[in-house]
């Protein structure tokens, strides 16, 4: 049997509707992430929220657990006014992107499929940060 499962990026915006930062309310990381239970995590990366969930079997399990895994992270992130925001690309104020944690990008180093050599993550100084 497969299963598929899924670690989504999310955006946070504050009660003013501006960006904010993940890794001012979130603790978790990619190395120690924040366990919810039921196989549900959350960390952040980079200035995003991101969570996991657990292996679902067919379509309707696994909108079943993106639903409540995104429940979950406003569950948490209301206590701080804020929530989630869907969003590919969004920018940031200066003094939200000084941390070095806003300057992290990529898992870790990564092959490229076409060339075979190991490629690290890019260096964006600009202010925008993406979501996948």
């Amino acid at each position: 049997m497969y299963t598929i499962g899924s670690d989504p990026e999310f955006f946070v915006r504050d009660s003013k509707g501006e960006n904010y930062p993940a890794y001012n309310i979130i603790t978790g990381t990619k190395e120690a992430p924040n366990h919810l239970g039921d196989g549900y995590s959350i960390l952040h990366d980079n200035v995003l929220i991101e969570g996991n969930i657990p292996p679902a079997e067919n379509l309707e399990q696994f909108v079943t657990y993106m639903r409540i895994l995104k429940v979950k992270m406003n569950k948490i992130l209301r206590v701080f006014n804020c929530e989630i925001f869907e969003s590919d690309v969004e920018t940031f104020s200066d003094k939200y992107l000084k941390d070095d944690k806003a300057k992290e990008f990529g898992c870790m180093p990564f092959t490229n499929a076409w060339t075979f050599e190991e490629t690290g993550a890019p260096e964006i100084t600009e202010n925008f940060r993406t979501a996948g």
